[in-house]
């Protein structure tokens, strides 16, 4: 596609519906990418200015959720010239997460349409371990038995689009237990917070939730309460892995 009329379809707003798509439906999530968008157009014409056909890509961060990759509204978009090596990246992943290589994978994130997922954790590490040494193994295995069986119901209930079993599986996770006291402190508050309405489980001091997207914000306040500010971050998770914008 052509700079001018990727632009022109930007800028008339023929794009909202998959920006709407990838990131947020509202408004001012919206303005947001198409100033980015704009911006690194503005780059790459700057550092390429011969190269005018271009290809503009969507590349989602992801994380894994019971072993299933889930696409994150945090993404690469990649400017690339058609006709030679010209290339632009503009990056907005969060340090720590990964960047999906596949356009296709198993479609679960419809079962979390109006959720965000919100990570918190505490950047200095705090140790203490929560039992006895002599008990530590014990509580391990019966930990590692518990999270097989919570990971196979789960994911089978989400190939059935059954979410509410789902969250039920991932918040019955015991390895909170392993946790230092502040991460076990924001996992019991994130309990209280959340309720029924999502989930929540805890790993090596990093608290994962699943929050609806109009309490999200309200969440990492909450956390990062416990935690310090800017030690929660909240994604919206999107259904479309790898996208391109110019077709």
């Amino acid at each position: 596609m052509i700079m001018k009329d990727f632009m022109s379809l930007l800028t008339d707003g023929q794009l909202d519906s998959i920006l709407k798509m990838l990131y947020d439906d509202s408004s001012l999530e919206i303005m947001k990418q198409k100033i980015r968008l704009t911006d690194a157009c503005e780059h790459f014409s700057k550092a390429y200015p011969c190269c005018d056909d271009i290809s503009v890509v969507s590349v989602p961060a992801y994380t894994e959720i019971m072993g299933i990759p889930v696409f994150l509204s945090a993404d690469k978009i990649i400017i690339s010239g058609n006709n030679n090596k010209a290339v632009y990246v503009s990056d907005n992943i969060p340090e720590g997460f990964k960047t999906a290589k596949f356009k296709k994978t198993e479609d679960v994130s419809d079962c979390f349409s109006g959720y965000s997922i919100c990570f918190s954790r505490v950047k200095k590490r705090i140790s203490g371990k929560r039992v006895p040494d002599s008990d530590y193994d014990v509580l391990c295995n019966l930990i590692e038995e518990n999270e097989k069986r919570c990971a196979e119901t789960g994911r089978e209930a989400l190939k059935i689009g059954d979410t509410a079993q789902f969250f039920r599986c991932f918040s019955d996770s015991k390895k909170y237990m392993k946790c230092n006291c502040k991460t076990q402190a924001g996992f019991i508050k994130s309990q209280l917070f959340i309720g029924y309405d999502g989930a929540v489980y805890a790993d090596d001091n990093i608290i994962t939730a699943f929050v609806p997207s109009y309490r999200a914000e309200e969440y990492v306040a909450e956390m990062d309460s416990i935690f310090g500010e800017g030690n929660c971050i909240a994604l919206k998770i999107r259904n479309k892995g790898e996208s391109e914008l110019t077709k």
